[in-house]
């Protein structure tokens, strides 16, 4: 049984009998064949022989790859690493802070240092996120700049990530200023306010308005979660090394044909 579709043992031996081969390579042309009449039958759109028999070609070639995928075992140490890595928020998270900030740039040092200081006064007990960001916009700046606003959660070591808007999938996490993640994480309680504190980007009055536990999961649970992602990633991998062999022995036509009969076929399909 190939992809769905069952071949008789008499078709094999006659194959065998009629072209003179052995039963290994019977077996795959009868295969071939089978699965090439199926196709075109299944589209039923005045698809030519070619272009079925390259769309059904493309079908094994990834039902090979899924196989390859499989017969090399379990997720190894360091592709469960790198998944990890992948989904470090939901599975290997450390403690977060979310915060809220009033920052003064430009101008003299003495000047940023006095509106900090206004700013800060005038935030005394402010502990609501909005009522900050309003409150600090009504210290007059002059020819300063302020900039006040939310942000999201960050880590000590700077990661930070936005469970509202995440990043695209493979995309590194943002990074902050350690010297503004650290003096975020030093704030006790939740509503209180930092001292004013400097770093590349000017004087900063911060506010907490969230901590953020950590979280983190058992090796065998990531092993589940992430076997089908790994396994896929393999399949990718060795195909696009596939086409790039085939790209350099074809013509240019090969991308055109074969990527679009490649993505008939649902790589996932088999890891699930």
């Amino acid at each position: 049984m190939v992809g769905g579709i069952s071949v008789q043992p008499d078709t094999v031996r006659r194959i065998a009998k009629a072209q003179g081969i052995s039963p290994r390579a019977a077996l795959e042309l009868a295969v071939s064949d089978t699965l090439l009449a199926s196709e075109f039958e299944r589209r039923g759109d005045g698809a030519s022989i070619s272009v079925v028999r390259r769309a059904t070609q493309s079908r094994m070639l990834l039902e090979e790859l899924q196989r390859a995928s499989l017969g090399r075992g379990e997720p190894t140490a360091e592709e469960l690493a790198e998944a990890t890595a992948r989904h470090w928020w939901d599975y290997d998270r450390p403690v977060m802070v979310r915060t809220a900030h009033a920052v003064v740039q430009e101008g003299t040092p003495e000047q940023r240092r006095a509106l900090a200081l206004k700013i800060f006064a005038a935030l005394q007990g402010v502990k609501d996120p909005a009522q900050f960001i309003a409150q600090a916009n009504t210290v007059p700046a002059g020819d300063l700049t302020v900039t006040v606003q939310s942000l999201p959660p960050v880590g000590l070591d700077g990661r930070t990530y936005d469970p509202s808007d995440p990043p695209r999938p493979g995309a590194p996490p943002g990074q902050f200023d350690t010297d503004y993640a650290a003096a975020a994480h030093a704030i006790e309680n939740v509503g209180d306010l930092s001292p004013i504190v400097e770093t590349i980007f000017g004087l900063h009055v911060i506010v907490l308005t969230e901590r953020i536990e950590a979280r983190a999961t058992s090796v065998e649970k990531r092993r589940k979660d992430f076997r089908s992602e790994i396994l896929r990633l393999r399949s990718e991998t060795d195909l696009k090394k596939t086409l790039a062999t085939a790209r350099e022995a074809s013509p240019p036509s090969f991308d055109r044909a074969w990527n679009g009969y490649l993505d008939m076929v649902d790589v996932t399909s088999g890891f699930r």
